[in-house]
């Protein structure tokens, strides 16, 4: 299981974060072991669960944030690498070609 109690680096610390929140807090910093048991365990049901804010799938965060890595690891558990976020309509492999991640997107 995953650390709880871990800080963001924005004054968030993890235990104050919903079970979505967190999950995409480990996906953020590529922490593909803690996204994995969130997954496994349950604690979030639906690998591609939205982000509140943006709309953005975990794929998507992941392609963003250049964590191939955690972005295979999603694939693996069936996120849907056609779904697109609710700011610009964009899917994982536009946001990994956009921030030059060619670790994701070859």
């Amino acid at each position: 299981m995953h650390r709880t109690g871990h800080s963001s680096g924005d004054g968030v610390v993890a235990g104050d974060l919903s079970a979505e929140e967190d999950f995409f807090e480990c996906v953020r910093r590529g922490d593909m072991d803690a996204a994995a048991d969130h997954l496994a365990g349950e604690s979030v049901s639906d690998v591609d669960v939205a982000d509140v804010a943006t709309g953005a799938t975990a794929l998507m965060v992941a392609a963003a944030c250049g964590h191939g890595d955690v972005a295979r690891m999603l694939l693996s558990v069936g996120a849907a690498v056609n779904a697109r976020d609710a700011i610009n309509g964009w899917t994982a492999l536009m946001q990994a070609v956009f921030h030059s991640h060619k670790q994701v997107w070859r």
